[in-house]
């Protein structure tokens, strides 16, 4: 996983400069409930990398959680304590911020990437959803 996980972080770096598209990867093992792609209200828990402090995001902020726990916020700038890749990291998120002028078309060239990438230096399964308003929930796959 070492290996992997290396490759991951500059994939990532080298896919946001060439793409011009904030990404981000989470570690998704010890998650129970699905990721949700919501307006925060303002009461969910979150811990930024190298940070013990909790926070709240502001209200009305674009968040990724699972339930009351925050994942991720303003986008993917601001990533959590709790699901940061480690050598043990069996299963992994990557999120990809694209908003207009970005097409859907280009996002499915990106995690086609992404995909790609994981496969040659990771293996594995992988499988990728497409969050909007009108569809926020990623389900968790055994």
């Amino acid at each position: 996983m070492k290996r992997c996980r290396r490759s991951i972080r500059w994939s990532t770096l080298g896919i946001s400069l060439r793409y011009l598209v904030p990404t981000g990867a989470h570690a998704i093992d010890h998650l129970k409930e699905d990721m949700i792609l919501r307006p925060a209200s303002g009461q969910e828990s979150f811990t930024p990398f190298g940070s013990d402090q909790e926070e709240s995001p502001l209200p009305g902020a674009i968040i990724v959680a699972e339930g009351n726990t925050v994942l991720t916020r303003r986008w993917v700038w601001r990533q959590a304590n709790h699901t940061l890749l480690l050598p043990t990291t069996q299963a992994a998120e990557f999120n990809v911020d694209a908003l207009p002028p970005v097409s859907r078309s280009e996002v499915e060239e990106i995690c086609g990437e992404i995909i790609r990438l994981v496969q040659l230096y990771c293996g594995g399964r992988t499988h990728f959803e497409i969050l909007s308003r009108h569809h926020p929930r990623a389900a968790l796959r055994a």
